[in-house]
């Protein structure tokens, strides 16, 4: 956990503006989520309250992916597949040019996310961001996808989801990528391009990047 801190101070100190909001987002959640509601968080990802404010992946985890994807793919959109506080979607619409799309299936978490946003971009320094941040609440199951990024931490998701959302992701077009932590994507339709562990917040993980080579059936 202190690895991945101070790996996430030095994506600080290169975008001062994520460290803002970081703050923000820990003081609103603090002084405005209630204490029931992060229980119930807690509950719905298997955690107790306090490790349920705590969801996410450190920056620098997705900062290393966007590292070797390099800019050929700063365009594309970014879709974090149950995103929880939508920590990785700030990191995205601040230091990349592309659409982000946070996807939850629980709508308090996601009007949770939707109220910081305003919040934050009511500030003119945010304020270019509230165009290219989009929070959807829903299933990857019954969505449209199309080429982007699409980011899954897994967090939350049993046996039978993750199999599901598999499943989902082969309507993805050719090109697009989708970047997993700790289960890798089984099937014909996607191709290993990097794979590499990195610290997390709960210890050492293995994060995954494909492109999908499979046609689109969408």
């Amino acid at each position: 956990m202190f690895r991945a801190l101070l790996l996430d101070a030095r994506i600080f100190y290169r975008y001062p503006k994520l460290l803002i909001v970081t703050a923000f987002l820990r003081i609103y959640h603090f002084f405005v989520v209630s204490d029931s509601f992060s229980r119930r968080v807690g509950r719905l990802y298997g955690l107790s309250a306090k490790a349920a404010l705590e969801i996410g992946t450190p920056f620098h985890v997705l900062d290393r992916v966007y590292a070797y994807l390099g800019d050929s793919d700063d365009d594309m959109p970014f879709v974090d597949l149950g995103c929880g506080y939508g920590n990785l979607l700030w990191y995205v619409a601040l230091t990349r040019r592309s659409v982000v799309m946070g996807v939850e299936k629980n709508p308090v978490v996601a009007d949770v996310v939707h109220r910081c946003m305003l919040r934050m971009t009511s500030f003119e320094a945010f304020s270019h961001v509230r165009a290219r941040f989009n929070i959807v609440v829903g299933d990857v199951c019954d969505m449209p996808l199309c080429r982007g990024v699409y980011w899954l931490a897994w967090t939350g998701f049993s046996d039978a989801e993750r199999g599901a959302v598999v499943d989902s992701l082969k309507r993805l077009p050719v090109g697009a990528v989708v970047v997993t932590t700790t289960y890798p994507v089984v099937g014909d339709f996607v191709s290993l391009q990097h794979r590499f562990r990195d610290s997390f917040f709960w210890g050492i993980g293995t994060v995954y990047v494909y492109e999908v080579v499979g046609f689109s059936t969408g």
